[in-house]
């Protein structure tokens, strides 16, 4: 029944999976949504979603860091960002988030799929080589959020990275 109300959105969302390499290696994600996504320069991120809907509609309100959710103007779901491997909690926190659904894909499997029924908003944002993306010791909610919107700006870059390009 829930596919019935969204079939655009969903073969969207699940269309037939695509991986390219670059002098980085593998695409980060599978290219069929996001396109190639550079494994080392590439961040992919949705802050499109109210955090009211973030916070009880995805749960990420269920962690004491993500109390921030029910004030804030603006949240940011890392469908992909680089170093997220080196992050403590992080990938354990994705799997346990969202392997089942909508799925993790990607050479590491770090990439989080567009999940429907809003298959937001995806900026994804090339940096020049050297961005630090969160900063040291960053904290992530289900290992995509970050903790209270530290290390990220509003608009969904990293303080003190040069941007190259978004798509």
């Amino acid at each position: 029944l829930f596919f019935d109300m969204f079939p655009k959105i969903f073969l969207l969302c699940m269309a037939a999976p695509v991986l390219t390499f670059s002098a980085n290696g593998a695409s980060a994600c599978l290219e069929d949504i996001f396109g190639f996504v550079d494994p080392v320069n590439d961040a992919v991120i949705d802050s499109s979603v109210d955090p009211i809907v973030l916070a009880d509609g995805f749960g990420f309100g269920n962690f004491p860091e993500g109390k921030f959710l029910y004030e804030a103007k603006v949240a940011h779901v890392l469908h992909y960002m680089p170093g997220l491997l080196s992050i403590s909690g992080a990938a354990a926190g994705r799997v346990t988030g969202f392997s089942e659904n909508p799925g993790l894909t990607g050479k590491d499997g770090m990439c989080i799929r567009p999940g429907p029924p809003g298959c937001g908003q995806y900026v994804k944002t090339t940096y020049e080589p050297g961005c630090a993306f969160l900063g040291p010791s960053p904290t992530l909610i289900l290992g995509s959020m970050p903790a209270d919107n530290q290390g990220i700006n509003e608009d969904g870059t990293f303080p003190g990275c040069k941007i190259v390009k978004q798509m």
